[in-house]
């Protein structure tokens, strides 16, 4: 075991907060290519309603309908996320129905999205706002606050942690969800 945290807290004395946060979106985007929560039928006539599909529709859906709309009872599931997550995800799928044509137009009866072009973009634009929404309240919260309590190793690592915490990492990037926006925003809120 001493033989692998050698490199491991050697990696963590000499990083950079840059290190740390480049290392952390690879993880993050290692998590991505995993099979979503979406992948399994109960049978091949009969769909279940997992996290990733329903992200997937609430994302075209969002880009597609007036927000009065959102909120309806008209699709096969209906929007039950506050509207900054529903304006995040109207404008990732005005992004992506700009970049893939019709892809992510939105349909009553569309279910789920299983093309790799879907996921990419879909998983992908959880890290882009883990990247402008959690990452910088969380590296200014943990310098700022350890600044004079504790060395920069110590920092490094509770920074490592805090990026990286498995359960935030698989509910984001295995269901599509941006939680990361609601969370970075309550932590940069905190008057620190």
């Amino acid at each position: 075991m001493e033989s692998v945290s050698k490199p491991i807290l050697a990696f963590i004395r000499k990083a950079t907060t840059r290190d740390i946060v480049l290392i952390s979106l690879l993880l993050h985007a290692l998590a991505a290519v995993c099979k979503y929560s979406g992948t399994v039928l109960a049978s091949p006539s009969q769909q279940i309603e997992y996290d990733y599909p329903v992200h997937a529709h609430w994302m075209s859906m969002t880009a597609t309908l007036p927000p009065k709309e959102w909120y309806s009872e008209k699709s096969w599931y209906s929007m039950d996320y506050p509207p900054l997550a529903c304006y995040i995800f109207a404008v990732f799928g005005k992004v992506f129905q700009l970049l893939t044509g019709n892809m992510f137009e939105y349909s009553l009866t569309q279910r789920l999205h299983d093309s790799i072009i879907e996921k990419t973009l879909i998983r992908g634009s959880v890290i882009v706002c883990e990247a402008i929404f959690l990452f910088p309240p969380i590296v200014y919260f943990v310098r700022r606050f350890y600044a004079r309590k504790l060395e920069t190793r110590e920092q490094n690592l509770i920074l490592l942690f805090a990026l990286n915490l498995p359960a935030y990492i698989v509910v984001d990037h295995c269901h599509g969800q941006f939680n990361c926006v609601q969370l970075g925003t309550f932590c940069g809120a905190i008057p620190w």
